[in-house]
């Protein structure tokens, strides 16, 4: 399974949404609060693979294999507040051995819901089914363990 245009227009989004406290940090434009500019580029990762759909690339091998090497990267780049890169790739692996979990137990993906306003039901081509409760329940799971793991950076991240 190869990626789509769309897959990489979200690889690549996000990408560079993380890459801004680096090319902040690069050209000393002064920010006051890098830390908070810097946790937000790790936070969006986790909370978009968390409560929204994004998480379903991740059955993907070619889509989770960049995933990683872009955490990898930003890894490498911020070497000085490593615990949002670590907390990424946790984030990602927490998600999909609970995706798999899900699986394992319901033999079928599961199909995240969106966590946000207008939530409504999403239909899942692949699957050619509607979301139900058992879908509900692995996106609060999923959720509440995401934003844990982003609070738990905020600590390890402010100086």
């Amino acid at each position: 399974m190869k990626l789509k245009a769309k897959d990489w227009l979200i690889l690549v989004t996000f990408y560079i949404l993380t890459l801004a406290p680096f090319i902040a940090g690069h050209f000393d434009w002064g920010i006051k609060n890098y830390f908070m500019l810097a946790f937000f580029a790790g936070f969006l990762p986790i909370y978009t693979t968390h409560s929204t759909s994004i998480g379903l690339r991740f059955r993907n091998k070619y889509f989770s294999a960049l995933w990683i090497l872009m955490i990898g990267l930003n890894g490498l780049l911020y070497n000085d507040i490593v615990p949002i890169w670590v907390s990424m790739i946790v984030s990602f692996l927490f998600y999909n051995l609970l995706r798999l979990l899900f699986k394992s137990i319901n033999k079928e993906d599961p199909i995240p819901v969106f966590v946000g306003p207008g939530c409504g039901l999403n239909f899942n081509k692949i699957q050619n089914r509607i979301e139900n409760k058992r879908d509900g329940l692995f996106t609060i799971i999923s959720f509440i363990c995401g934003l844990i793991i982003s609070g738990f950076v905020l600590l390890l991240t402010k100086k």
